[in-house]
């Protein structure tokens, strides 16, 4: 399959290749994401300028090849699937208990919103443009102010920012993940989460 060819028909650029295997960390899983080969993925990833590296990483991806537990594994089998909002019914689809569930969500979450509290004021990022829901990009630069939100069962933050210089608002909504990617942030296992305070002006 030719460079073409393949990401046209997976609706990719190379960089949003290069973030999805920083996210799923092996080739083995940006493998199976996208229904391709070991290979293929390798071969573009090379093409892209991306040094891969051997063995995981620590992460904090839903799922991650480093965790354990009945619902880690669920996850890791069934990438492309959400999970539902409530714990009764994420038992009842995965058939972990309801205990296992707890238990996986709310370590998630304590090391999500701890790498929430980590990111800097995204006014001082250089270059940094985020897509809206509307579907325009703008730049963390003109935000006179915004707040942080963290959905606790899709773990995407939601950014909610003014604009300069007429106070406009806009909604931008992605994965914690991604915009940690965005702005270097490697995960830091074993802090104790703090509580994230809305940044304003």
């Amino acid at each position: 399959m030719s460079r073409k060819d393949f990401l046209t028909a997976k609706h990719l650029t190379l960089e949003e290749l290069a973030l999805k295997y920083k996210e799923l960390e092996t080739i083995e899983a940006v493998a199976k994401f996208y229904g391709a080969s070991e290979r293929t993925v390798r071969k573009y990833l090379t093409l892209g300028g991306v040094r891969t590296k051997r063995g995981p990483k620590p992460s904090l991806q839903l799922g991650a090849r480093s965790e354990c537990g009945c619902l880690a594994k669920w996850l890791r089998d069934h990438p492309t699937q959400s999970l539902p909002h409530s714990v009764c019914k994420i038992s009842q689809l995965t058939g972990c208990s309801q205990d296992e569930v707890k238990s996986y969500l709310y370590r998630k979450r304590s090391r999500m919103q701890e790498l929430l509290h980590r990111v800097p004021d995204l006014r001082s990022a250089k270059n940094l443009l985020l897509s809206t829901v509307q579907g325009y990009r703008v730049p963390t630069r003109a935000f006179s102010a915004y707040k942080l939100y963290l959905n606790k069962w899709t773990f995407s933050v939601k950014i909610k920012a003014w604009l300069k210089p007429r106070n406009n608002q806009v909604l931008i909504e992605m994965p914690l993940l991604d915009l940690c990617n965005r702005l270097s942030i490697e995960p830091c296992p074993g802090v104790v989460p703090a509580c994230t305070e809305p940044r304003s002006q």
